[in-house]
């Protein structure tokens, strides 16, 4: 585990779930191991849009292979820096 990720102070997390109220309950949980900062997105573009403008140092989220862009094509974007 990075060292950002052991500073729950510091750590950004993004939760990318269409559901408000599953995103909320993550969020919560997030939150009682001490995560403070904490971001929520309906859809991956939200997330990405994020992305480009804040440093993120773990991205929660479903496939959703039938959209565009998807988990796998975002993971892809991380991994090339782009973002």
């Amino acid at each position: 585990m990075g060292k950002a990720l052991k500073n729950k102070e510091k750590a950004t997390i993004v939760i990318v779930e269409p559901a408000a109220t599953v995103r909320q309950m993550i969020n919560e949980s997030f939150k009682q191991y001490g995560y403070k900062n904490i971001h929520g997105s309906a859809s991956l573009k939200d997330a990405l849009a994020y992305m480009e403008i804040e440093k993120v140092h773990w991205v929660i989220s479903p496939l959703f292979p039938d959209q565009t862009p998807n988990a796998l094509q975002l993971l892809k974007l991380i991994i090339q820096k782009r973002i």
